[in-house]
Formats: C-alpha cells, structure tokens, sequence
C-alpha cells in the first residue's frame, strides 16, 4: 500500500504531467486525498464555482486510447479482430509495459494496482450473492477466454514491439500476463469513457436518442483528471462535455468552496456499481431494479399461454438482444387502478384464463414494479446525464465489504393486474417481476470503504 508521501507525491507529479500533455484545470479545484472519507482521490472547489464555469480542458490527443498510441500504427493489423474493450485493454498493456517510455506514465502511477470488484471475489464471497443475478453478469469465464486465446498470444507473436527487451518476455509468465491483462480490464471497467464523437455532430433520431448499436460501437478511452471524480446520483453537479478537440469537465450546478466535484455514472442499479466498481452506496437506490434470468421467461410462457413455443423463442430474440441465460430488467407499466379482489398468492403466474388464451398471464406474486427505464430495452439518450456508460467517471478501489442477505417480503400485487399491451415490441416489457417465496435476496450493509 502507498505511503502518505507516496501518494501525495504520485498525485502532484499527475497534476504537474497534465499541462505537459495540453491540458488546463482551473485554479478553482484541486485534487484532494479523501482517503478519510474512504473515498481515495477526489477533485475539490477551493473557491466558489458558478453555473456553467469549465473546471478543467483535455485535449482528445491526451486521452490513453488506441488511436492515440504509437501500437495503432506499429500493428495496426492486431485491433481488427478486437472490439472496443479488447482494443484498450491490449493498448493499455503496451503503454503500460514502455514504463518511462510511456507519455501516459505519471497517469498510470495514480491507477489503482489492485481491485476488489466481483472479479476478484472468492467463490465463497460470491456465494453471498447467490439470490442475485449479478453473479450470471460477472463475466470472469469470458475475460479469461479472450485473455487466454487472443490477447497473450498476440503478446507473444510481437514481444519485440511489447517488451522494450524481448529477452524479459521469456520470463514474464502467462499466468502473469493473464493477472495484467485483468488489471487492465478492470482499470478500463471503472474508469474508461465512451469517448464520443463532437456532441454537435452526433447523429440522433427525431427523438433525441442514440442507437444501442452506436453506443456500443464507441471506441473507449482513458480521459486522465476527468476519472478522478467520484460519482454520487444527488449532487452530481459536473458533466463531461465532448468538443471536436477537447474534453471539458463544467459546472452544472453552482459550487461552494469546499464541497466537492461530482459527476454521476447514469442510472446503474447498485448490482452494476458492485460488479463494475466493487462498491454499494444507497445513493443509487433509485435506480434498483429486480432482474430475472430470460430463459425463467421463456419456459414459464411456454408452460402458462397457448403461444407456441417458437413463437415465444422468436419474440424473445426480437425484443431482447441478449441470451436466453442473462438476466434482463423490465421497464414497469403503468399500473391501472380500479377496485378489484388480490390475485392469490403463489409464487408462479396464474394460469391464463380461457377467455385470452393468448395472453401473458400477471404473476400473483410480485416484489416490485422493476424501476428501471427504457434505456435498458431499446436506446439510450444522447445526454451525457443520461447515458449509461459501461465506462463512466472514476471510482478508486474501495475496500470490500461482504453484503448480508435478507428475506424479502414481496409487496402486493397492484389492485389490477396492469393492460398488457398486444404489439409485439412491448409483449415482455410489460411482465411484472416476482421471487419464490422466502428465498433470501442481497441487501446493502452500509457504505464500502475505497483505497487506492
């Protein structure tokens, strides 16, 4: 663990390398250590800050990413069969591996080395999440099979570009390429951006929103200072903007001298902030949904409706690009109201009436109305407040805490089961959610303490 001296000292020489690299921070903030608040890094207001005021600029050539690292032209050729995260990751370990060679060297000594994200967890840790769908979304399996299978062997074929001396490739183990190339990906989980292209030239439908498959294709970049801010869903009071050559950080809120800047990772449920930063904070209870797994969907259709089975199979593959065994979030229905008797309790759907045989029946036991939005179905809003970003401002490593289980008690159902819609699109977003009866799920236990 990092001395006092240590850290202070790699936070000041970070702050010395950013106008070497072109960038500007106002004199109105400074970098602070909230390691007494459990918080690591965290970027302050050291005079008050108006509405709208820019708080610091990074020029897009500043940003670690592929486009900007000499690999892109050395081996071009190694990122056409990598996505956007691949890309990263491997231009990460090649700026990495450079140590003082690196123009991104005083950036790195300020990355956290160690993380405890459900990466890291032990099987006995997981197993205290194990009503959680989190758990199916953790990804460890798939991480190792790109590791394994693509990114070390690359390492290996060009380990005269990736080692300064090919002679120290011979003794660098797979095992710790492997514990590396995890570093890096879960460096790039909690602290990449989406870096967009200029917000004036981002192509929106006439709704104001973004493709999915847009988003998606972003390339991801590591945006240095713009990481450092901790995030916090009520007073998030800046916002990254994207400029056609620089990336500034503003107010969005007037500022007080003393508090503290913060940004806001989107509406992530708090399962998403443990599995992507290793942390749980009751700030972003509001955005808590309850996620089921598709293919508990798909065969309870199959055994209460008169749809066939390959018609459930393709409304399914239309309307969730995903695979029948994650788990999904359903956006709620507006819920009808009208005195009518509770449906009895069980903790299977009711079966379906003869007078709609084609109809998706309520289950009589619901927990909630999932509180999730659209976003998770279908597109994703171009704002930057709005948007979900697989990679959004930073999180140091918090120290984990285990989360305690508790029995819920499911709430009743709603006084009418809500209006199932008939057109395709929304045919499963209208499904409430429910839980077997007694079967402990995953509560918060208080705030997890983060370290560098």
């Amino acid at each position: 663990m990092a001395t006092q001296d240590d850290f202070q000292e790699r936070s000041a020489a970070f702050m010395r390398w950013l106008p070497s690299a072109s960038a500007s921070v106002s004199e109105k903030v400074k970098l602070e250590d909230l390691r007494h608040r459990g918080a690591g890094r965290g970027l302050i207001a050291v005079q008050d800050i108006q509405e709208g005021e820019v708080l610091f600029a990074i020029p897009r050539s500043a940003v670690l990413s592929a486009a900007n690292s000499p690999l892109s032209t050395t081996l071009p050729q190694i990122f056409e069969d990598l996505d956007p995260w691949g890309t990263l990751i491997v231009t990460m370990i090649y700026e990495y591996l450079r140590g003082d060679a690196s123009p991104w060297k005083p950036y790195f000594d300020i990355l956290p080395a160690h993380f405890d994200t459900l990466m890291f967890w032990s099987d006995e840790e997981l197993a205290e999440l194990q009503a959680s769908a989190v758990v199916q979304k953790i990804g460890k399996d798939s991480a190792n099979e790109l590791f394994n299978g693509t990114v070390i062997p690359l390492l290996r074929r060009h380990a005269n570009v990736f080692f300064p001396d090919p002679s120290v490739a011979q003794g660098v183990t797979d095992d710790e390429l492997l514990t590396l190339a995890h570093r890096m990906g879960s460096t790039i989980m909690a602290y990449a951006f989406d870096i967009e292209p200029d917000q004036a030239t981002q192509e929106v439908d006439e709704e104001g929103y973004a493709s999915e498959e847009e988003d998606e294709a972003l390339p991801k970049g590591m945006v240095p200072l713009a990481d450092m801010l901790n995030a916090d869903a009520d007073r998030n009071n800046a916002r990254l903007h994207y400029g056609s050559d620089v990336l500034t950080m503003e107010a969005i809120t007037g500022i007080k001298a003393g508090d503290e800047i913060f940004n806001d990772y989107g509406p992530l449920p708090r399962s998403d902030l443990l599995r992507r930063y290793g942390y749980s904070t009751p700030f972003y209870e509001q955005y808590d949904v309850v996620e089921i797994p598709t293919d508990l969907i798909v065969e309870t259709l199959k055994a209460e409706t008169k749809v066939s089975d390959e018609e459930i199979e393709e409304k399914v593959k239309e309307n969730l690009p995903i695979r029948s065994s994650e788990p999904f979030s359903l956006t709620p229905p507006t819920p009808h109201s009208s005195p009518t008797s509770r449906t009895k309790t069980s903790s299977r759907p009711a079966t379906t009436s003869a007078a709609t045989p084609n109809k998706i029946p309520p289950p009589s036991r619901v927990l909630s109305w999932a509180s999730c939005s659209p976003r998770s179905m279908s597109r994703t809003p171009t704002s930057s407040a709005c948007r979900r970003r697989a990679s959004s401002p930073s999180r140091t490593s918090p120290r984990r805490r285990p989360l305690c289980c508790g029995k819920l008690s499911p709430s009743a159902p709603p006084s009418t089961p809500p209006r199932l819609p008939k057109t395709s699109s929304a045919y499963l977003r209208a499904l409430p959610t429910w839980v077997t009866p007694g079967r402990p799920w995953p509560t918060q236990c208080g705030s997890a303490k983060r370290r560098s």
